[in-house]
């Protein structure tokens, strides 16, 4: 079991009886004024965000909350910086994204969830997460967490899975009212209102004129790599575009002001490029190692953060929880507001833009607080 409130010394309280002698790259950093040292960290955390802000959806979060937990492993009392960033992250998926979603269209023009059935489906799993939080925190055991308890909420990740794919699918004892009648064509859908057509690419639709036969490999991506291709070669190229500007970007720049913003944008996240060079090309073992080196990356990203977040804490005399609810919640939730930005502008449905937030606030519950809990509980009841 793992209780949630900790009664221990916090940095806070530290603050008031002695000076925060934790530093973050060097020890000479603790003889700093600790306006400079919260200026300094606060915009290292900044920077932090600008390399997860091309990573999208819930992972960086995810990983910020299980580190949280192993550095809290085997301790009665749960870290607060894992869940206070997951709980703020849902706050700003429900309110701010919404809000971008609203706005972002065209005036006049509307969307609407095209597949309702589905939304339906994410929304249930969605609310049900925090009145699932609730029954366990509150009512079995107030403010403890048992191994059953953390199991059962992984679990249910699961079950959305299963639930979603059966909506998908169309099982007759899982649907839904979706709004719109729907016929199967050969491998695909076609709905009959003309907001979504599906066909397959490994045969011809004869009925059909609209169907066209797509190349296996995008011809616009330069870099693409036959079987026959050096992967070394793809490797270094890498490096190469991580280094140079796109000429072809620059030449879209008229104006010499919009020149230099766009070389010191590249300039900032050339770092960032430069570390994700090093994660093996998506050639490799079908892109299972350039995948799992991807998440190794955003991990220690994610470490990084974590470290910052005590330091703030520690100079400043916030709270972590706190520092965790704002700051970090609106930095890493910052891919799932230009994911669903970029929905919303560019489909002619809602159902991408809203999912997006309903499904990462499900994730974030069923996930990003189920493995943390399972792990600290697991330890605490085999140790």
């Amino acid at each position: 079991m793992v209780s949630l409130h900790n009664n221990d010394t916090t940095y806070s309280h530290i603050l008031a009886d002695k000076a925060c002698q934790i530093y973050f790259v060097f020890p000479g950093e603790t003889s700093m004024g600790y306006g400079f040292r919260a200026f300094f960290y606060f915009l290292a955390l900044a920077y932090c965000f600008i390399g997860l802000s091309a990573i999208t959806e819930s992972f960086p979060q995810i990983s910020l909350a299980t580190i949280d937990a192993i550095r809290n492993i085997g301790k009665l009392y749960a870290g607060g910086l894992g869940p206070g960033t997951l709980v703020g992250s849902a706050a700003f998926d429900l309110f701010p994204i919404h809000a971008v979603c609203v706005v972002v269209p065209k005036a006049g023009e509307v969307k609407k969830i095209s597949d309702l059935g589905v939304w339906i489906v994410e929304l249930f799993w969605s609310f049900w997460a925090y009145i699932w939080l609730y029954i366990i925190l509150e009512v079995w055991s107030p403010n403890v967490i048992a191994v059953w308890e953390a199991l059962f909420t992984v679990m249910q990740f699961g079950l959305l899975l299963v639930h979603a794919y059966a909506q998908d699918k169309r099982w007759p004892f899982s649907l839904m009212f979706t709004g719109r009648e729907l016929k199967d064509q050969r491998n695909g859908y076609h709905q009959k209102r003309g907001l979504l057509i599906y066909f397959s690419i490994h045969q011809e639709n004869e009925l059909d004129s609209n169907y066209q036969h797509l190349p296996q490999n995008d011809p616009s991506d330069e870099h693409f790599m036959s079987p026959e291709s050096d992967v070394v070669s793809v490797w270094k190229q890498q490096f190469v575009d991580a280094l140079t500007l796109d000429s072809r970007k620059l030449r879209l720049s008229n104006k010499r002001w919009a020149w230099g913003v766009r070389v010191l944008w590249n300039a900032v996240f050339a770092p960032w490029k430069l570390v994700f060079a090093f994660v093996p090309p998506y050639q490799i073992a079908h892109g299972w190692i350039a995948f799992i080196c991807s998440l190794m990356f955003i991990s220690g990203i994610a470490y990084i953060v974590t470290r910052l977040t005590d330091l703030i804490s520690c100079v400043t005399g916030i709270n972590g929880y706190v520092i965790a609810f704002t700051a970090l919640a609106s930095g890493t939730s910052w891919p799932d507001l230009v994911a669903s930005k970029i929905a919303a502008e560019r489909q002619t449905t809602a159902d991408s833009a809203i999912a997006n937030i309903t499904c990462s606030n499900s994730v974030n519950i069923y996930v990003g607080i189920g493995v943390p809990w399972l792990i600290d509980t697991a330890y605490n009841f085999i140790a």
